[in-house]
């Protein structure tokens, strides 16, 4: 894979990545809201069902989302190692000779 393509792969899936974390985000804060709703009375009762019902309902979907946001951080990772590489051998290749012996 050539440094562009590699470099595009890498911005396409820190973009992707993004969205993901902003949907995580909004889970995230419409569960603090769900708990702040559930403990405004101090106390958990049958009115809190509802709510509760919705916060556990949400933790398959944040489990999710994590694990997939994990999986593109990992590929992503992988890519900059490939990507750092390509650039040295490319710097080797491009240097002079006598600088391409001492490199190697």
């Amino acid at each position: 894979m050539g440094l562009y393509r590699l470099e595009r792969a890498i911005r396409e899936m820190c973009e992707d990545d993004t969205g993901l974390e902003i949907r995580l985000d909004d889970l995230a804060e419409m569960a603090v809201g769900l708990r702040d709703q559930i403990v405004a009375d101090g106390r958990i009762d049958g009115s809190d069902l509802p709510a509760l019902m919705r916060l556990l309902g949400m933790i398959p979907r944040l489990r999710e989302g994590c694990a997939e946001s994990l999986r593109y951080n990992r590929a992503v990772n992988t890519l900059f190692g490939r990507l750092a590489s390509e650039r040295r051998i490319g710097e080797r290749w491009a240097a002079p000779e006598g600088e391409r012996e001492r490199a190697a």
